[in-house]
Order: C-alpha cells, then sequence, then structure tokens
C-alpha cells in the first residue's frame, strides 16, 4: 500500500491533498478544480473570514481574473455543499469583505490520511475520473473557472 497524502475531512466530506476532487464516501462530487481549491482554502481557514482579494491571490495566483469568478466558486460549492445537507447553509458572505466557512453544518475538520475510498489507495479509476474532470472542465473554457 501507498502512503496516502495527507487529506482535509470535514463532516462526510474528503479533500484530498493531490488531487482537485471533493469526496463524501465513495461519491466524487460535482466541482470545478477552481471550485475546490477555494473549498480547499475556505477549509484551511476555518473560523475566520477570508478577504476576496486573499482567495483570488492564493487560487488564481499571478493570473488577472474578476471577483466574477470567485462568486461562480463559491456558488458551486454552496450547491453541491448544500445539496448534500438538506439546504444546511455551508458559506457565509460577509459583504464587500469575503468569505466564511460556517463549520457548525460541516461538523469537526481535521488533516488526516484521505484513502481512495474503499481501498486505501488511489486506484487507477480515481486518476481516471480526475483527468476526466480536469478535461471536462477545460472544454468549457468559456464558462468553466479559470
Amino acid at each position: 500500500m501507498q502512503d496516502l497524502a495527507p487529506a482535509l475531512t470535514f463532516g462526510p466530506f474528503c479533500l484530498p491533498a493531490d488531487l482537485d476532487l471533493l469526496y463524501r464516501g465513495e461519491e466524487v462530487l460535482p466541482l470545478e478544480p477552481r471550485a475546490v481549491q477555494v473549498l480547499r482554502y475556505l477549509v484551511q481557514n476555518t473560523g475566520r473570514v477570508v478577504g476576496k482579494n486573499e482567495l483570488l491571490d492564493q487560487v488564481w495566483a499571478g493570473r488577472f481574473v474578476t471577483e466574477g469568478v470567485l462568486k461562480r466558486a463559491i456558488c458551486q460549492i454552496r450547491r453541491t455543499l448544500e445539496s448534500q445537507l438538506d439546504g444546511a447553509a455551508t458559506i457565509t458572505t460577509y459583504h464587500r469583505r469575503g468569505y466564511r466557512l460556517n463549520r457548525h453544518s460541516l461538523g469537526a475538520i481535521a488533516a488526516t490520511a484521505c484513502a481512495d475510498v474503499t481501498t486505501g489507495t488511489t486506484s487507477k479509476s480515481t486518476r481516471s475520473l480526475h483527468w476526466a474532470v480536469q478535461r471536462s472542465s477545460s472544454s468549457r473554457s468559456s464558462h468553466s473557472i479559470s
């Protein structure tokens, strides 16, 4: 068995450190890679308001983007998480300041190992799925978060 990269787990969700994917148990939830990166940063900084500029600098480092891409990522994250949590609010918006992850809705957050759901390794199917998700996201460039 190979060593597993540290991951972030919160509530029923898992964010592997080496993949831009969000898991709930064995299921890969639909989020574009940049949205996963925004979520990962919010999880890493839970308990505080993360400024919009800070998120843009961390996730889209060195790229010229507008706040619109961040708003789209937050919308995707909310839609995905809240559909899994029966509508519980997951991210609070602080007008003109930024966003804060609502840890009361998501439960405890821990840095741990996130196994490929059933086997404890990164399987070929997970790598293939990761490639397919990234390819799908890049093919929708006019609608994707870049």
